[in-house]
């Protein structure tokens, strides 16, 4: 059910001119990624570069999204998050 679902975020501030990368992750290995996404405030000045899922076969590590963004702007720092949604199976 959709009670099942946990959001997870990350989010990080990116100066103005570089490029940075955002990665949420689900608490445990054993834990569904059912989708990722990112986003920037404000927009306009972000350029999204990546935006990937890592770790998904992996049954060691946690299934994670993550997003490389690039700051345009020459003097305004912005803010990035990477979502993530996932399930917890039931045992």
């Amino acid at each position: 059910s959709k009670q099942d679902i946990q959001r997870k975020e990350q989010r990080i501030s990116v100066g103005a001119g570089l490029v940075a990368t955002a990665v949420a992750s689900c608490d445990r290995a054993v834990d569904l990624l059912v989708t990722g996404g990112c986003y920037a405030d404000p927009q306009w000045m972000a350029q999204l570069v990546a935006a990937r899922p890592l770790a998904m076969s992996d049954g060691a590590a946690p299934s994670s999204w993550r997003c490389d963004y690039r700051n345009t702007s020459p003097s305004t720092t912005i803010e990035v998050v990477a979502e993530v949604y996932c399930v917890i199976p039931r045992e």
